[in-house]
C-alpha cells in the first residue's frame, strides 16, 4: 500500500497544479530531453528485513528470543551507482540506456553461549559456545527503453527490455563444545553452512515520466516503472565441519514469474544553464517473485528442499547526481 501512496503523491504533486500553466510555455531546455544527455548518480538504499515472527535462536533458560527472522533478513543501508544515457537516433526516435549497481553486506555481531537453542544448530550434539551469521546480496540492472512524448510537454512514455541479476548468500558458523568423558579433554567442532540463491530476471517494462518546471533553471521529475519477468532461479547449499571437508552439497533450480516496480521523484537545478545540472530525490523499488536465501534457509528447517520463490523484497532511499546535456 505504501508504494501506491508514493505513486499517488507524485502524480498529485506533478499534475494537479495546472498542466497548461504559463510556466509550460517557458519550458527550460534541460527538461526537453536534448538529443544527448548523460546522468551519473549515486544512491543510498535501505533494504529492511521481513519480520516473520520466527525466533531463530532462543535462550533455553529465559525462553526469550536472542536472534530473529527480522534481524536475519535486514540488510541495512548501502551506496549504489547509476548511469543513464539519453539519446536520439537518426530517425528521431528517443532512447534511454540505464544501468544500476548495488551490493549489501551485513554481519551480525557474534552470539556467545551457552544456553542457546536453534534449528540452525542441527547436528552439533554439543554445547553451543559461539554463533556467527552474515547475509549479503547484490543487484545489477541493465535496461534499454524507447521514449515517446505525449499529451503535453514533459510527459514521456517508456517501454523496453530489462535484465536484473541478483545473488544473495546467507552464511553461518556454529562452534560447539563436546565433553567425551573418560579423561579425554573437551573437544571443539565448527560447522559452517552457506545458502546461495541467484535470481536472473529477464523481461519487459513500461513506464511514465513527468517533468514539470518550478522556475527558470529548476524543475521536478517524477517517474514510475513496472514490468513482468521470467526468473530462472538457482539455489545451492554447502555445509562443512572442522573434521571433514564438504559434507553436504545440494543444488536446485526452478523457474518463476516475477514483477518489478519502481517509483520516485527528483528535483533538478541548473548549474550551467542548458548544459550542466544537479539533482536530488527519492525512489522506491520492489521485486515480487524472488528467491531469498534466508527464507530458503528457514524453509529447510522442516526438511522441505523445494525453492521458495514467493518472497517480496523492498529497498528505497535518496538519490543524487549530475546531468550533462549536449
Amino acid at each position: 500500500m505504501r508504494i501506491y501512496s508514493i505513486i499517488t503523491s507524485i502524480a498529485l504533486l506533478l499534475v494537479l497544479p495546472g498542466i497548461t500553466s504559463t510556466a509550460l510555455a517557458q519550458w527550460p531546455q534541460t527538461t526537453d530531453h536534448n538529443p544527448w544527455s548523460v546522468e551519473i548518480g549515486g544512491k543510498f538504499f535501505d533494504r529492511p528485513g521481513t519480520d516473520l515472527g520466527l525466533p531463530l535462536i532462543t535462550n533455553t533458560q529465559t525462553l526469550s528470543p536472542v536472534f530473529g527472522s527480522d534481524e536475519a533478513t535486514d540488510l541495512g543501508n548501502t551506496p549504489a551507482a547509476e548511469v543513464k544515457f539519453n539519446f536520439k537516433s537518426k530517425t528521431g526516435a528517443q532512447w534511454e540506456f540505464r544501468s544500476i549497481i548495488a551490493n549489501w553486506e551485513e554481519n551480525t555481531p557474534t552470539i556467545f553461549g551457552p544456553n542457546l537453542a536453534s534449528p540452525l544448530f542441527t547436528g552439533t550434539g554439543g554445547t553451543i559456545t559461539q554463533f556467527d551469521y552474515s547475509y549479503d546480496s547484490d543487484f545489477y540492472s541493465v535496461e534499454l527503453m524507447q521514449r515517446r512524448s505525449f499529451l503535453a510537454p514533459g510527459f514521456v512514455a517508456m517501454f523496453g527490455p530489462r535484465v536484473i541479476s541478483s545473488q544473495n548468500t546467507v552464511s553461518h558458523s556454529t562452534v560447539a563444545q563436546f565433553n567425551p568423558g573418560g579423561g579425554i579433554p573437551p573437544q571443539s567442532i565448527t560447522i559452517d553452512s552457506s545458502t546461495n540463491a541467484k535470481n536472473t530476471l529477464i523481461g519487459l517494462q513500461a513506464g511514465l515520466e513527468i517533468n514539470r518546471p518550478i522556475s527558470n533553471g529548476l524543475y521536478v521529475s517524477g517517474f514510475a516503472r513496472a514490468g513482468g519477468y521470467f526468473n530462472p532461479v538457482k539455489v545451492s547449499t554447502i555445509q562443512s565441519d572442522s573434521s571433514t571437508t564438504i559434507v553436504d552439497t545440494s543444488r536446485f533450480s526452478t523457474s518463476s514469474e516475477s514483477f518489478v516496480g519502481e517509483a520516485g521523484g527528483r528535483i533538478y537545478m541548473d548549474l550551467v544553464p542548458n548544459v550542466f545540472s544537479g539533482y536530488v530525490g527519492y525512489e522506491a523499488n520492489w521485486i515480487d517473485g524472488y528467491a531469498a536465501a534466508p527464507e530458503q534457509l528457514f524453509k529447510s528447517f522442516s526438511g522441505d528442499t523445494s525453492i521458495e520463490t514467493t518472497n517480496t523484497i523492498f529497498f528505497h532511499g535518496i538519490t543524487f547526481g549530475v546531468k550533462y546535456t549536449y
